[in-house]
Formats: C-alpha cells, sequence, structure tokens
C-alpha cells in the first residue's frame, strides 16, 4: 500500500508541470505568474471542504483583480511599439517627400552615389537630399572633394535620426535603417513621372534593421539581395526590428518592413510574403500591389493557431487538476478505509 501516496504526488507534479508549460507557451514569460496563480488557486479550491465555494470565491477575486488592473493599467497595451512603428513609416514619408523636392529643383530624382573619376563611389543619396530635410547644416559642413570616410568628413559621421529607425538596434551609432533598392531601370538617377493605377510604381527605399551601413556611406541593398525574403535568417535584406503586439486569437500581421515608393508613398509589407509577390510589389507592378493588400488582409484574417492549441492544453490541464477525485485522509496515509456497519448490531 506504500507506493499510492507516491503514485499521488508523482500525477500532481505532472499535471502541475503540464499547467506551467501551457502557461509560458500561451503567454511567454508572464506565464510563470500566470501558473503560479493558478497552481495557487487550485490547491486552495481541493484543500476546502466545499469546493463549489472555494470555486466561487476565487472566481470572484479574478473577475475583482482583473477589473482593479483595467482601470488603473487603461494605457498598457502595445500603444508603444505600434507608435515606434508609425514613427518609422513617417521618417520614409519624410524621406520620399524630400526626393520629390530635390526632384522637383534638379529636374530628376538624385543619383544613388555620385562616384570619383575612377567609378568609386564617394557621397550617397542620403547626403544629396539633406538639404531638403532637417540636416542642411551637415549638408553645409561636408566636404564633397573627399569622400564619405575622409579626414573631414569622418567628424560628421554621428547618429542622424532622420535615418535611424526608434525599433532599430543600432540607433545610439551612424548606422542607417533606409536603403535605397538598386535595380536595372530604377528611377535613381532619372527624371520620373507616371499614371497613378497604371504606369509601374517601383520602390525607391526600403527599411533595413541592424544594416551595418553608415547613413553617410555609398552602400545600398540590390534587387537581388531584397527578394530573398523579409527578416533574412543571414545577409542583409529588407527587415526590421518591429515588435509584434501580440495579437492572441489572430495570425500577428505586425511583423514586416516599410517600402517607400516613387510616388513617394509608403507600404507596410508584411513577414511571410512570397518572394514572387514581392519581387513583383518591389518592381511597381500595380496588379501585384494588390496582391498584396489582399495577402496583408488574409493574414489578418488567419486564426492563430499555436496560441489557441496552448490556451486550450491550459484549460485542459487546469480542469484535469481540479476534477480528478480527491482521495480521502485514510487512503492517503495508506491505510484501509474502514466499511460503514448498518445498524446496531451489537447487542446480537
Amino acid at each position: 500500500m506504500a507506493p499510492t501516496p507516491v503514485q499521488f504526488r508523482l500525477s500532481t507534479l505532472l499535471l502541475a508541470f503540464v499547467v506551467v508549460a501551457m502557461s509560458l507557451a500561451t503567454f511567454g514569460t508572464a506565464g510563470i505568474v500566470v501558473s503560479a496563480v493558478l497552481l495557487a488557486a487550485i490547491a486552495y479550491i481541493r484543500s476546502a471542504e466545499s469546493m463549489g465555494r472555494a470555486a466561487l470565491q476565487v472566481f470572484c477575486f479574478a473577475v475583482f483583480g482583473s477589473c482593479l488592473i483595467g482601470l488603473l493599467l487603461p494605457f498598457h497595451s502595445h500603444a508603444g511599439p505600434a507608435a515606434r512603428r508609425a514613427s518609422c513609416g513617417n521618417n520614409l514619408h519624410q524621406i520620399g517627400l524630400a526626393l520629390h523636392f530635390y526632384h522637383n529643383a534638379k529636374g530628376s530624382f538624385p543619383p544613388v552615389s555620385v562616384s570619383d573619376k575612377d567609378g568609386k563611389p564617394m557621397h550617397s543619396w542620403r547626403l544629396l537630399i539633406l538639404p531638403y530635410m532637417d540636416g542642411a547644416p551637415a549638408h553645409e559642413q561636408y566636404d564633397f572633394a573627399q569622400p564619405w570616410d575622409g579626414p573631414k568628413n569622418k567628424k560628421l559621421v554621428t547618429p542622424s535620426r532622420e535615418y535611424t529607425c526608434l525599433c532599430d538596434d543600432t540607433r545610439a551609432n551612424a548606422t542607417t535603417s533606409y536603403v535605397a533598392l538598386t535595380a536595372p531601370n530604377s528611377p535613381w538617377g532619372r527624371s520620373w513621372s507616371a499614371t497613378p493605377g497604371k504606369d509601374k510604381n517601383p520602390a525607391m527605399v526600403v527599411e533595413v534593421a541592424n544594416s551595418g551601413i553608415c547613413w553617410m556611406e555609398p552602400r545600398d541593398l540590390s534587387l537581388h539581395q531584397a527578394c530573398a525574403g523579409l527578416n533574412p535568417k543571414s545577409g542583409i535584406g529588407i527587415s526590421s526590428k518591429h515588435v509584434p503586439p501580440g495579437e492572441f486569437f489572430r495570425h500577428d500581421a505586425f511583423a514586416g518592413a516599410h517600402v517607400l515608393f516613387a510616388d513617394g508613398s509608403v507600404r507596410f509589407v508584411p513577414a511571410g510574403c512570397p518572394p514572387d509577390l514581392l519581387k513583383g510589389v518591389l518592381a511597381g507592378d500595380p496588379e501585384r500591389i494588390q496582391d498584396l493588400d489582399m495577402f496583408q488582409a488574409t493574414i489578418e484574417r488567419r486564426a492563430n493557431l499555436p496560441n489557441w492549441s496552448s490556451l486550450a492544453g491550459l484549460v485542459i490541464s487546469v480542469a484535469v487538476m481540479l476534477l480528478r477525485p480527491r482521495r480521502s485522509p485514510s487512503r492517503e496515509a495508506g491505510q484501509p478505509e474502514q466499511p460503514m456497519r448498518s445498524g446496531a448490531g451489537s447487542n446480537s
């Protein structure tokens, strides 16, 4: 009879481990707190003389606590990541305006880079459009007779808020979050005009997280690199550090990166965009851009199956712990239960 209590304790530990695992899968690191609260509530309910009354008390306490947290933290949501993502998109809008101001003043978009007589790139397009942004002082101090990393120009290599996304890990240095997309028949260095919805509207600037490219450096992204997909695991490509807001019941369409097109419009391309669709979008094909809108709408309606599965596992594991039969004290001690006598029977 001795093994019975040990088996009982092992099963309890196993169920408790499942609750913790499902809580972590559902809520992330916050699942540690959630599982601790759930296990404490289960222990309280099962140790009470009346499980129904204890369950009602726990339910009322949970409702009251949820309402209190909701009142105390009304804005504790994902406004931070959403605001940072919007700020990154706004940076691209400002770059697009500067490119068009340059186009209006010079008759064409700036070249991707200015090279010396030997064909070596010296100056980036990011420097050429500074007078049309808030970077006119830096443009005036820049010496175009030297390369971007020359002795005098090196002193200007400081962080630039115009070319840095708030979500980027490298915003403390001079790395740019926005790079030009170089491709055949690109609008760079050319006069450009198109009929909206009919002519091609190619991408010009894309968002790249941790690019490793100084904002003054004449180095950018090729179409081949960009078509490798969003957030590539290796190499440079279209990417971002936008933190998903955690849509629980729907697929998270928050991950992705911004793209600036020749007409000055900015689109958010979601992660998971198929390579052929991405290539058509970057080329500015109007039909493929419409397909991108449909693809994004499909992602937003897609159920988040991993979260649903982990939540179902958590509910089932908690239900099993609550509803399994409780052992009597005599069985917990390893002693057989005494059968009930019927009648007095003592004076037979």
